[in-house]
């Protein structure tokens, strides 16, 4: 490691006996005497250090201060259709390798494609009281037979249940009463729009419609709900135009029906699997939206709730100029809920959320394998945005090979995580970052008992926003290849904050990292470490840093009860910024301290003397022991943390 390092000499009195002391709960002496020590601290030296566990913490699992023993972290209980993921780190969904066509869908926990309905189940329904098929004989039909299911609405009145026999039937069929259209199955029943620029199905404001097993295509939109309500079981919409189904307030339930291949009516026509605007509720479960144009499901306005259990948004696809191909997304107020489901393989964005007033809530469910959008110089992709005051919160999930971002809160967007797992971040775009979580300018992020493992460049980049971490664990975070401007790679790190930054970590591990575990850049950033652990960082792909913290151009830190614990360079190092360390450990690093760009080191209580500005204050009860170089000197190469975040 290219260091030039040297001892300060004793023209700084003060660091002569710096970390020779002890606190008097320690017990600790200065002679060298085997200290008492206090719950959760063992001797180390003449000092007491925080207890750790005696190996590796296994996958699912964090060291903490103070601990033998490692505790749980991230997402860790799996519901129905997901299972403990084999990395060990959260749990992963189970689905047929690639998205399901014709009359078949995907389940979740199940690994091939399953039938939509069951088209072996006894027909018609005992409660039909009139008939349509389109192989009715002339001497068929009558007051309840038809050929045509408009002809049998023509007759039905309230309360009817319309059962349809195998066939197509070539009409656009309008809904203004309260009527139950019951098909034998997606398979053998096919609702195909006469006109494909009127919708298949329409249900007036007037209108109840009870829609299953059967297939609608070619509308436009396949189905519209204007304010009335609409129950879909066992369906299949598909290849109809701009919206599988629009829905225009009112109430709509889907179950265990599919919506694909929705389609744009002519270059940039808003397209999307689902749509719901003007205050109406959608309750979506055991469904699939798949290979829809621009968006799987999207809802606005104020009063506009959707709620999406057990289903599956899959791989959809950019219009022809590249735009969109978004999972699912929600603006203008609306309120969108999402359990135990999968978000997979969308285009530029799995899921997001965007707008005053807008809120997410997501909980056990799989973000994943965002795909990247390349219009954008670099590369971008989003597996979860939340953006212009929308707020989202989320917990027991896990966000998995997404590349460049996988959660972001900027421009006064907010996010509370909760035992998520976010990991194997992809170096796709954007010079090969695939970051675990950033909070953009104005964005908030809390991340509570949350897992950030082998991402790439940096797990958590605070950028102009706040940031608040406890109970979590960033562990083996990569640093990037080399890349123009950066021939030996860059990043690596586990917490970045910079440009006026706020960033508060708390009982929390940063393990394993390259090139720097935690940094703080420029003006005006702000960093708190409390008991934290910060060890085992190795030096980038260029052989350079392994640094514990950098903090540097203006930038301030305070560090109160942390461990910093074999790492490769410096523990601790300052360039041009002010800080504090405060009751801490520094064991096992090349260099203890490291002073450079006009900052000045002294010892004292920073709560009763606090630093000024370029000065960096260590207390008395702050520990250095058996490290390479306790003070070091001199210009020291400091890395600049990744930190140029996509907006």
């Amino acid at each position: 490691m290219p260091m030039r390092l040297r001892l300060l000499v004793p023209w700084f009195g003060a660091l002569s006996a710096l970390g020779c002391g002890s606190s008097p709960d320690e017990g600790g002496t200065a002679s060298g005497a085997v200290p008492a020590c206090v719950e959760g601290k063992a001797p180390a030296g003449s000092h007491c250090a925080p207890i750790l566990p005696d190996a590796d913490c296994a996958p699912g699992t964090r060291p903490v201060l103070g601990q033998a023993a490692c505790a749980e972290v991230g997402w860790r209980a799996c519901p129905g259709g997901f299972i403990p993921d084999p990395s060990g780190w959260g749990c992963a969904d189970v689905l047929p390798p690639s998205p399901c066509e014709g009359p078949t869908m995907e389940r979740l926990g199940e690994a091939d494609c399953k039938p939509i309905g069951d088209c072996a189940a006894p027909f018609p329904p005992p409660d039909a009281t009139y008939f349509v098929d389109a192989g009715y004989a002339d001497g068929q039909l009558d007051a309840t037979h038809f050929r045509a299911i408009a002809e049998a609405l023509g007759a039905a009145g309230d309360g009817a249940v319309v059962a349809v026999e195998a066939g197509t039937y070539v009409e656009n069929v309008v809904v203004a009463s309260d009527i139950t259209i019951a098909g034998r199955c997606a398979e053998k029943v096919r609702i195909e729009a006469a006109s494909n620029s009127l919708p298949a199905v329409a249900i007036g404001s007037s209108g109840a419609l009870a829609l299953r097993g059967m297939t609608v295509a070619g509308g436009l939109p396949g189905i519209r709900l204007s304010g009335g309500k609409l129950e879909i079981e066992d369906a299949l919409l598909e290849k109809n135009f701009e919206e599988g189904l629009r829905a225009i307030g009112g109430t709509t339930t889907i179950a265990r029906s599919v919506v694909r291949g929705a389609t744009p009516t002519a270059p940039g026509a808003q397209t999307l699997g689902v749509f719901v605007y003007g205050g109406g509720h959608l309750d979506m479960s055991e469904s699939v939206l798949s290979e829809n144009v621009e968006a799987g499901l999207g809802m606005i306005d104020a009063g506009t709730e959707v709620t999406v259990d057990a289903s599956i948004v899959r791989a959809t696809k950019p219009q022809k100029d590249g735009e969109g191909g978004m999972g699912v997304k929600a603006f203008d107020g609306s309120h969108l809920t999402i359990t135990g489901s999968a978000l997979v393989e969308n285009r530029s964005i799995n899921l997001l959320v965007g707008g005053p007033g807008t809120v997410g809530s997501v909980s056990t469910t799989v973000i994943r394998d965002t795909v990247m959008d390349e219009r954008f110089e670099g590369g971008l992709a989003w597996a979860v945005s939340v953006r212009k005051g929308a707020s989202l919160a989320i917990e027991d999930s896990a966000l998995v090979r997404n590349p460049v971002v996988a959660l972001s809160a900027d421009r006064e967007g907010s996010i509370v995580g909760s035992r998520l797992t976010i990991r194997d971040g992809q170096g796709l775009g954007f010079h090969g970052l695939g970051l675990g979580a950033t909070a953009g300018p104005g964005g908030s992020l809390e991340l509570h008992d949350t897992a950030l493992v082998a991402n790439l460049g940096s797990a958590v980049v605070v950028d102009g926003g706040n940031l608040f971490v406890e109970d979590s664990l960033m562990h083996a975070t990569a640093g990037t290849a080399a890349v123009p401007g950066w021939p030996a790679g860059r990043g690596g790190s586990g917490i970045v904050a910079t440009e006026a930054a706020h960033a508060d970590v708390q009982r929390s591990a940063i393990t394993a990292s390259a090139e720097v575990a935690a940094g703080a850049v420029a003006d005006g950033t702000t960093l708190g470490l409390t008991e934290v652990l910060m060890s085992g960082t190795q030096p980038n792909g260029g052989a350079l840093y392994g640094h514990g913290l950098v903090v540097k151009d203006g930038a301030s830190a305070t560090i109160s009860a942390s461990y910093f614990r074999a790492n490769a360079g410096t523990a601790l190092a300052f360039a041009a910024a002010t800080g504090t360390v405060d009751v801490s450990f520094v064991q096992g690093n090349q260099v203890g301290i490291q002073l450079q760009g006009g900052s000045t080191l002294r010892q004292a209580d920073p709560v009763a003397d606090p630093p000024r500005p370029l000065e960096v204050i260590v207390s008395p009860s702050t520990y250095f022991w058996a490290n390479g170089v306790r003070v070091g000197t001199g210009e020291v190469p400091l890395p600049d943390p990744v930190g140029d975040t996509p907006q």
